[in-house]
């Protein structure tokens, strides 16, 4: 009895060091995009290259109203849920949201910061978002939101795979003055054919602190199996895993191929959790 109630303790305390703890990594701050509103990075270099979905690049933009987005910048600052449908036409390939909304730093907060760096020995780049005010907040309230994307190199796995990450400090706001009562949508989308949306985009009050799906209070990784398992923290699986080489028995190679007919073997491109 007396070891249960030492495992329920060192349980309990895990559970609240994490909920205690920010999520936000350090570092990926050395480069600053200067004070705007709808405004993005020129090309910026991942120092690695990724599949995202088809879309092949070591470069991707970083955007102020909280996204990158491959192949162009992205400067609409009325959230929409994805698949956005005309983005191909912009010359986007491909769009990674940890908040999509109007982020306006011209006046208030702070601009938004990027670099690499590394996340468990791998190669990472990252993007802040902290402390950033929305659309003309000045005229309205400090509100402030502090979030952050990082992208996890994980050539471990196959060529180009790496980890989507998205960490949550604080949110306070979800939409600004001129986004039409639009809220905030997280996710991410290479188009028309693979995308995501976290429940409560495009809600109202969802996503915010003390909204029923508060990003700050949520995670998809898994106390005891996760090393880094932090509330607020979020990370998705880009790219299959590489398989172990195992000595195939005769006729082996028609049960690959049988089990690839029921769809049991695992499809390039899904979105999966670390």
């Amino acid at each position: 009895m007396l070891r249960l109630f030492r495992l329920a303790a060192l349980a309990l305390v895990a559970t609240l060091s994490a909920a205690a703890a920010s999520p936000i990594r350090d570092g990926f701050n050395a480069n600053t995009l200067a004070r705007n509103d709808d405004g993005s990075t020129g090309l910026v270099s991942l120092g690695f290259g990724v599949d995202f979905y088809g879309t092949l690049g070591s470069s991707l933009y970083v955007n102020n109203n909280g996204s990158v987005s491959f192949g162009a910048a992205m400067a609409s600052y009325s959230p929409s849920a994805f698949p956005i449908s005309g983005i191909a036409v912009a010359g986007i390939t491909g769009i990674i949201a940890p908040f999509y909304a109007d982020v306006d730093t011209r006046f208030g907060g702070s601009p938004v910061t990027y670099g690499t760096g590394t996340v468990n020995g791998h190669l990472a780049f990252g993007v802040n978002w902290i402390d950033v005010a929305r659309y003309y907040s000045e005229a309205l309230s400090p509100e402030r939101n502090s979030f952050q994307l990082v992208l996890v190199q994980r050539s471990d796995r196959a060529a180009g795979a790496f980890d989507i990450e998205f960490n949550y400090g604080s949110i306070a706001w979800d939409t600004g003055t001129a986004s039409g009562g639009r809220s905030a949508v997280v996710g991410f989308s290479e188009g028309q054919t693979d995308y995501w949306n976290i429940q409560g985009s495009s809600q109202t009050g969802a996503l915010l602190n003390g909204g029923p799906k508060a990003l700050v209070k949520g995670t998809n990784l898994l106390p005891g199996f996760d090393s880094d398992y932090q509330l607020g923290r979020y990370r998705f699986q880009v790219g299959q895993p590489v398989p172990a080489p195992v000595p195939l028995p005769a006729g082996g190679v028609l049960l690959v191929s049988v089990l690839a007919g029921l769809g049991l073997m695992r499809r390039k491109g899904t979105a999966r959790r670390a």
